[in-house]
């Protein structure tokens, strides 16, 4: 096994369209960087952050001067979320130049590219620079513009998205997946067949001593279900609220706690379906309160849209509930998910969105509760055997490692 060694000068440029400040950034970059700088990594970070998030100066300056004592440097862009085509190719262009710049200056020997549009700027420095490319799949980004509805798949664009997706495969020298299934369905669609070897799995994992079970309140007599996270396109809200209601049937005391800052999208949903918002609360959490809200929980919900992207899907959700000692609620076909679930004993997967489907799921639930103790220990055991941050971070070091080897570092 090869290993990444810092004294041999190897510097990294990471580039990612998911900002610093928000939750997926805090959970799945900072924490990653962090560790594996400590592990001897040296980065250059490159990020596009919400100007909401942004606005912060001195908030930015502590994040940065904290990340320079670990020899990360980082550059943070503004990013214009104005509608229309010539907001979107600024990003870009911004983004890229920034890069550019940074992989220049910084003398970087390759690129760690975190999803598609930042993958297609590191292949652009490939060609101009020399460097290696990691591509950071994160979920098939294409075939979701579909299934969210923001393509159609007989579209010009979206065929031509199909055809640089391929090229950010054939060309890119390392491929990181989430899932097996998903390795399985890019080494077998690609055109030529792409080596499993090439392609490494890595889930999105949690940080095991910051996401743990905290001591429930005793007595408490509810059942409360979570949901964590953004409401996607490709999220399902109005089915995890018909779950929910179906739930109540066999609860009366349940509720519902949404923990996300689309509250005031979520609460125009509940008037929209008409729902009786009885038991339900939205509203954002931190990042470093979301342990206290779901260890308090008795199980989390997630559910996402059918199609070929769920097979890439590893919803880091998923994974902060099991550390927390929390079963899952969660439809089938979602990654490695059913497999885990199912070996491990933590939760239960609907097999469709009807009336019928969550009835048999809820009788499931009830039956894991029957030892409620037990669930929990099991939960958070699955939670240390396939999420561990530690775990992941040794995965990308692997990977670091063979590429510092490939460029004669």
């Amino acid at each position: 096994m090869v290993y990444f060694v810092k004294p041999k000068g190897v510097r990294v440029l990471y580039l990612s369209y998911d900002g610093l400040f928000e939750p997926l950034g805090e959970s799945q970059i900072l924490s990653y960087v962090r560790l594996l700088a400590e592990k001897g990594a040296s980065y250059n970070l490159v990020t596009l952050e919400k100007r909401e998030l942004f606005s912060d100066s001195g908030k930015t300056l502590r994040l940065k001067n904290e990340l320079a004592g670990l020899g990360i440097e980082w550059q943070p862009l503004a990013y214009n979320n104005s509608r229309g085509a010539l907001s979107r190719i600024g990003n870009f262009l911004r983004f890229f130049l920034a890069s550019l710049k940074t992989a220049v200056n910084a003398k970087v020997n390759f690129v760690h590219a975190r999803s598609y549009l930042p993958c297609a700027c590191a292949l652009i420095l490939k060609k101009l620079l020399k460097v290696k490319v990691i591509f950071d799949m994160r979920g098939f980004w294409v075939d979701e513009r579909v299934e969210a509805g923001l393509w159609k798949q007989d579209s010009f664009v979206f065929k031509a998205a199909k055809r640089a997706e391929r090229v950010l495969l054939r060309v890119s020298d390392e491929i990181i997946s989430l899932t097996n299934k998903a390795a399985e369905e890019i080494s077998s669609a690609a055109k030529p067949a792409l080596p499993l070897s090439r392609i490494t799995v890595i889930p999105t994992c949690v940080d095991l001593e910051r996401f743990f079970p905290e001591a429930k309140t005793a007595g408490g007599s509810e059942f409360t279900l979570v949901y964590s996270g953004s409401l996607s396109t490709w999220s399902m809200p109005s089915e995890m609220l018909r779950f929910f209601a179906a739930l109540k049937i066999h609860l009366a005391a349940a509720r519902f706690l949404v923990l996300t800052r689309e509250d005031e999208l979520f609460r125009s949903l509940l008037n929209s379906e008409k729902v009786n918002d009885e038991g339900i609360s939205a509203f954002p959490a931190a990042f470093k309160s979301m342990r206290g809200y779901l260890s308090a929980a008795n199980a989390g919900i997630a559910f996402y849209k059918p199609g070929l992207s769920r097979k890439a899907r590893c919803p880091t959700k998923v994974a902060e509930y099991l550390a927390c000692g929390i079963p899952v609620v969660i439809n089938s076909g979602i990654g490695d998910t059913d497999e885990i679930v199912r070996k491990e004993r933590v939760g239960v997967i609907v097999r469709d969105f009807s009336r019928e489907a969550y009835g048999m799921a809820i009788g499931e639930l009830e039956v894991l509760f029957s030892d409620a103790k037990a669930l929990a220990v099991r939960c958070r055991q699955a939670a240390q055997k396939y999420f561990s941050l530690y775990d992941g971070a040794d995965r990308y070091m692997e990977v670091y490692g063979r590429l510092s080897a490939l460029s004669g570092k």
